[in-house]
C-alpha cells in the first residue's frame, strides 16, 4: 500500500510538472514567434517608406481597390510604375527570411519570417503639395508546438495567435501562427515653417463653443475670394500638432469645435475632440527651434512711431531693410497710425516686392483705435523681444497673404491677440503662452509653446504657407503609427 501511495504521488507530481513544462514551452515558442512578426511587420514598413522618399517602385505591383483582409493576390500581378493613385493600391513582397538559433539549442520560433505591405491614399489629404499616404504592413511567422492556448490568460488575450484560423481574413490555417499588422500615415516634410495651422510644444485648449480651425488656399480661386478666405470655399487642411498635449495640470481640450483638418499629439489623451473632421492619431513630433535675437546689422529708429511712415526698399528677402526701434525705450507702443511703405512708383511704373525687417527690442504693443498699415507689395517681418499683443483690427495687412507678414516672438513671454477683426499673419514663437481672445479671426498659421482660444476666435490656415515657391520637398516621415489589434473572425474590432 505504501509502495502504491507512493508510486501515485510520485505520478501525480509528474504528471503536474509535465502540464506545466508543457503549457511553459508552448507559451515560450508563441511568444517568440508573436515578437519576431512583429519584426517582419517593422520591416515591411521600412521597405515601404524607402521606397516612398526615393520613388523607386521596382518591384511593387498595382491594384484596384478594396485593400485585401488578407496577403494580396499575386496571381497576373500589374507592376507598379509609380505611387497608388486614389482608388489603387500598391503592394510589394519582402524577402521571407530564416530564422535562426543559437548553435546547440532548439529553435523556439517559426522556421521563416514572411510578409507584405500595401501603400495607398486612404483619402487623406494632399500637405503642402504631397500627398500623404497610408502604410499596411503584415508580419506573419509559424507558431510550433500544438493549436492550444497556453495557460496563462492574460497571454492569450495580449497575443493573438491564430491556431485555427487566420485572425484576419477568417480563413482557416493548417498550422498555427503569429500575424501582427502595423498601419502607418506618411505625411510629406518639407522645408515649410509653417506646415499646419497650429503647432504648439504643449497643450491646446479652446474655451469657446463657436470657434472654427479649417483652411483655405490664397493661391486659388477655387478655395478662395480673390485670395481671401472664405468659409463657403473653405478646405479642411486646418491640421493641429501637439508635441506634448499636456503640461502640469493642463490637458489639451477641443470642447468638441469644429477643427476642419487632423490632430495628431503626443502625451495624454486630447480632451472633447468629436469637432475634428479630420483624423485623430498619436504619436506627434516635430522639432521647433526658438527665435534669436538678429544678428544681421539693423538701422537705429529713435523717431516717434505715432503717425510715421517707414519705406521698405529691400529688394529681396535675404537683403532686406532692417530697422531697430530704439525710441521708447525700444518699446513698440502705437496710439495712433504706423504706415509700411514701398518706395515710390514713378508714374506708369509698376509697384515692385520689397522687404522689411523690424526688430523691437521691448513690448509691442497695439490694441485700441491704433493702426499699423502694411503696404501690398511689402513683406515685413518683425522680431519682439517682449510681449507681443495686438488686435486683428490693428494691423491692415493690404497684400491679404499671410506670407507677407510675420511676428517673431524671442525667447518665452506671451503672445496676445484680441478684439474682431481678422489678422492675417503668422505668428512663431515655441517658448510664447499665446492667447487668441475675441471673435476676431487668425488668417495664417501660428507656433507656440501653448494656446488658448477664448471666446468665438477662429484660425483660418492659409495653405499657400506650405506650397510656395520656396518651399521644397524633403522626405516622408511617420505621422503616426500603430498596430492593428482587432480579430475580425471573432468579431473584434478596434
Amino acid at each position: 500500500m505504501t509502495a502504491l501511495l507512493t508510486i501515485t504521488l510520485l505520478t501525480i507530481i509528474c504528471a503536474t510538472s509535465l502540464y506545466v513544462t508543457s503549457q511553459n514551452a508552448n507559451a515560450t515558442t508563441q511568444t517568440a514567434s508573436w515578437q519576431q512578426a512583429l519584426a517582419g511587420a517593422e520591416g515591411a514598413v521600412d521597405q515601404a517608406m524607402g521606397t516612398l522618399n526615393s520613388q523607386t517602385w521596382t518591384g511593387w505591383y498595382t491594384a484596384a481597390k478594396p485593400l485585401p483582409t488578407g496577403k494580396p493576390n499575386s496571381v497576373n500581378p500589374i507592376p507598379a510604375s509609380g505611387p497608388p493613385a486614389s482608388g489603387s493600391y500598391n503592394y510589394y513582397f519582402p524577402s521571407t527570411l530564416a530564422t535562426s538559433s543559437p548553435a546547440g539549442t532548439a529553435d523556439e520560433s517559426g522556421k521563416t519570417v514572411s510578409s507584405w505591405v500595401t501603400v495607398d491614399t486612404a483619402g487623406l489629404p494632399i500637405k503642402s503639395g504631397y500627398q500623404e499616404y497610408r502604410i499596411r504592413a503584415t508580419g506573419v511567422v509559424g507558431a510550433p508546438g500544438p493549436a492550444r492556448v497556453s495557460n496563462q490568460k492574460l497571454d492569450n488575450q495580449l497575443r493573438k495567435i491564430s491556431l485555427r484560423m487566420d485572425r484576419f481574413t477568417g480563413s482557416a490555417v493548417s498550422t498555427p501562427q503569429a500575424a501582427r499588422r502595423i498601419e502607418v500615415i506618411a505625411t510629406p516634410v518639407t522645408n515649410s515653417q509653417f506646415p499646419r495651422a497650429i503647432t504648439m510644444q504643449n497643450w491646446l485648449v479652446m474655451n469657446g463653443t463657436g470657434s472654427i480651425i479649417d483652411s483655405f488656399d490664397s493661391g486659388s480661386n477655387l478655395y478662395s475670394n480673390n485670395g481671401q478666405y472664405i468659409f463657403s470655399k473653405h478646405k479642411s487642411n486646418g491640421d493641429v500638432g501637439l508635441v506634448l498635449s499636456s503640461k502640469g495640470n493642463n490637458v489639451s481640450n477641443l470642447k468638441d469645435n469644429a477643427v476642419y483638418g487632423s490632430l495628431q499629439y503626443s502625451g495624454p489623451a486630447v480632451k472633447k475632440t468629436s469637432g475634428v473632421k479630420g483624423t485623430v492619431s498619436s504619436p506627434f513630433n516635430t522639432k521647433l527651434n526658438p527665435v534669436s535675437d538678429p544678428t544681421a546689422t539693423f538701422t537705429n529708429y529713435s523717431s516717434n512711431i505715432d503717425n510715421a511712415t517707414v519705406v521698405a526698399s529691400g529688394t529681396t528677402a535675404t537683403s532686406p531693410t532692417r530697422l531697430k526701434i530704439t525710441s521708447n525705450n525700444g518699446t513698440f507702443s502705437l496710439q495712433h497710425n504706423f504706415t509700411i511703405t514701398g518706395p515710390t512708383v514713378p508714374p506708369g511704373g509698376t509697384a515692385q516686392d520689397t522687404y522689411l525687417e523690424i526688430w523691437v527690442p521691448g513690448d509691442y504693443n497695439v490694441t485700441g483705435n491704433a493702426l499699423v498699415t502694411q503696404g501690398a507689395k511689402v513683406h515685413v517681418t518683425w522680431y519682439v523681444d517682449g510681449s507681443l499683443s495686438v488686435a486683428g483690427n490693428g494691423y491692415s495687412n493690404l497684400s491679404g497673404l499671410a506670407a507677407n507678414m510675420s511676428f517673431l516672438a524671442v525667447g518665452s513671454g506671451s503672445i496676445t491677440l484680441s478684439g474682431n477683426g481678422n489678422f492675417i499673419g503668422t505668428f512663431y514663437g515655441p517658448l510664447r503662452d499665446v492667447s487668441f481672445t475675441g471673435n476676431g479671426a487668425l488668417v495664417g498659421a501660428v507656433i507656440g509653446d501653448n494656446l488658448t482660444i477664448g471666446s468665438n476666435a477662429s484660425i483660418h490656415y492659409d495653405e499657400a504657407l506650405g506650397t510656395g515657391s520656396s518651399v521644397t520637398f524633403s522626405n516622408y516621415a511617420y505621422a503616426s503609427w500603430f498596430e492593428d489589434n482587432s480579430d475580425p473572425a471573432r468579431s473584434m474590432a478596434y
